[in-house]
């Protein structure tokens, strides 16, 4: 039973040919029974009896007023796993599942207060109906939500205790501060936890796990292919990422941009001039470009050196980036919970996308990174302005997820929403400014030429297939039929 109003004094549900009335200030919700036949006798009573219990108790019984906005929960919710993931070096491939699943099981709670809006069961890849709610019982679908993101979240982060303290504070502002009755909070929290659990059965489904168990990647030594890049030399990231379920089920080979310019390294040759490009724009950069490269660089785990010993630098991913931006956009435009859960929902989802996409086509393509070439053919001195991340080139995954980012939240908030983004400003870069969300996606996806780590094309390539995935979500998304 779904109760969506301030004080609802009774509960009454048809069964078969009773009507169960329950005074739900009781604890125990003892019930009296009456047969069809006496209904018209029954209803004088019910009113006179809703009235006196509406008068004697204010508890507020299920359901948050229509305008107690408490967006501010997942804004929480996402701020604390971006914290947790900061601290624990999540790579941004992890980054975007983490972000995914949690969100998707939250949207997929607040959306059966609404029969007007559309859920996602068996439109997402492979996600079935959550389990129904019991008969007779109450549910605060904002609370679940919130159970339901934390069961999810905890499975996927390294640290749970963050998780657990958020939980607590928020199970507490429903109880003190939105005064709900206790036997709701429980039944909120179990159904939670069991959609939650049945949404994680649903992610060990997503290939992830296999690609765990698959042997160590071997970079190839054919003339521009990719291999290990200095100054760390790691080993590839993720080579099999690719083949992870995407949550759209947009298809990666059907979404593919491929590199069609001949390995050469013969001067004046198309391949030759590609990189040379990257070279001469690097000792001409201009101070504004030089800030650009700096400020989309969005390393989450760099490593630097003082003698031998290693110090790693904690930054946020470009995932955690655009989630940031995400949250600043609900907040400018005063979303409400249910719609900031799908703006987190529809970006989670294009990001993760968008990230699959893009590595099946880089370890597909297997190119040769800049720095590399440059070093073999150039200039044996060289270096990037920023660190050439461990995996091939071609696509550019910053443009990829910056514009289907940008595409999604274009579609949701606007063309002509200027926002300020401070996601930054807690790792000591000023914050900027931009007209648009599209403005603020070229910028970071051109980012990457001016830090020297990716050719144009890679760049190019990354928007487009960014741009093609956000589309695809959009239409899951909107389309009703």
């Amino acid at each position: 039973m779904i109760i969506d109003f301030k004080n609802p004094p009774i509960i009454i549900n048809s069964k078969k040919n009773c009507i169960f009335v329950a005074n739900p200030f009781d604890k125990n919700y003892n019930l009296i029974i009456f047969r069809m036949s006496f209904f018209k006798r029954v209803i004088p009573f019910l009113f006179i009896l809703s009235l006196f219990l509406s008068s004697c108790n204010q508890k507020k019984i299920a359901g948050i007023a229509k305008d107690e906005n408490v967006a501010f929960l997942l804004h929480e919710w996402n701020q604390t796993i971006t914290d947790i993931m900061v601290g624990d070096g999540f790579s941004p491939l992890l980054a975007s599942r983490t972000y995914a699943y949690p969100n998707i099981a939250a949207y997929e709670m607040l959306i059966q207060k609404f029969k007007d809006k559309q859920d996602m069961k068996n439109r997402l890849n492979g996600l079935h109906e959550l389990p129904p709610v019991e008969i007779g019982k109450i549910y605060c679908f904002e609370l679940a939500a919130i159970q339901t993101f934390a069961t999810v979240a905890k499975k996927l982060v390294y640290r749970e205790e963050p998780c657990d303290v958020l939980l607590k504070k928020h199970i507490a502002f429903f109880r003190d501060s939105m005064n709900l009755h206790e036997d709701v909070i429980n039944n909120s929290l179990e159904y939670g936890k069991l959609s939650g659990e049945q949404i994680i059965a649903w992610a060990k489904e997503d290939k992830y796990a296999e690609t765990k168990g698959k042997p160590k990647y071997l970079f190839s030594t054919e003339p521009g292919k990719w291999s290990p890049t200095p100054s760390e030399f790691r080993s590839a990231l993720e080579p099999f990422w690719g083949t992870v379920r995407t949550f759209s089920g947009i298809n990666p080979s059907e979404n593919a941009v491929p590199f069609s310019i001949p390995f050469s390294t013969e001067k004046g040759s198309r391949f030759y001039n590609l990189a040379k490009e990257v070279y001469d724009s690097s000792k001409t950069l201009t101070d504004y470009q030089k800030t650009i490269a700096l400020y989309w660089d969005d390393n989450p785990d760099q490593m630097t050196f003082q003698g031998h010993i290693p110090n790693p630098r904690r930054r946020i991913s470009p995932v955690a980036h655009w989630l940031g931006i995400t949250q600043q956009a609900c907040k400018s435009k005063g979303l409400d919970m249910m719609e900031s859960s799908k703006c987190y929902t529809m970006v989670s989802i294009a990001i993760a996308d968008a990230i699959i996409c893009c590595w099946k086509q880089k370890y597909e393509t297997n190119l040769i990174r800049p720095v590399t070439y440059i070093h073999d053919h150039i200039d044996p001195e060289w270096s990037p302005m920023i660190e050439t991340p461990p995996f091939p080139e071609h696509t550019s995954g910053h443009a990829s997820v910056s514009f289907s980012s940008a595409t999604v939240l274009t579609h949701i908030i606007g063309n002509s929403e200027h926002f300020t983004d401070i996601a930054l400003k807690d790792y000591g870069l000023n914050e900027r400014s931009f007209n648009n969300f599209y403005e603020a996606a070229n910028e970071a996806a051109i980012s990457r030429f001016y830090g020297g780590i990716h050719y144009k094309t890679g760049v190019d390539g990354g928007i487009e297939q960014g741009k093609k995935t956000g589309q695809f979500v959009i239409r899951l998304f909107e389309n009703k039929n």
